[in-house]
């Protein structure tokens, strides 16, 4: 997820990432039997429940990385590797 700093309307491309505060981690939850109940396929409705979406607490700053269009996600459970990926590829 990434955190905006400041107000952005009409911003070239190339100056997005003067305007974003840093990036952290966040989670996407669904309520299963809610995306499943009629009318079927509810998956917006099922994410939008509060406490659902939740992020944080840490925020890396942009200077932080080397290129921020291209930074390594990986996940652990305890000690175990579960989840590995890129915001580029």
């Amino acid at each position: 997820m990434i955190v905006i700093g400041r107000t952005l309307r009409a911003v070239a491309p190339e100056a997005v990432w003067e305007g974003i505060a840093g990036v952290t981690a966040g989670q996407d939850v669904t309520d299963r039997r809610e995306q499943w109940r009629k009318p079927l396929n509810q998956f917006t409705l099922a994410k939008c429940y509060d406490t659902f979406s939740p992020c944080g607490p840490l925020m890396a700053t942009v200077d932080e990385f080397e290129d921020p269009d291209d930074i390594e996600i990986v996940g652990h459970v305890d000690d175990l590797e579960v989840q590995r990926g890129r915001t580029w590829t």
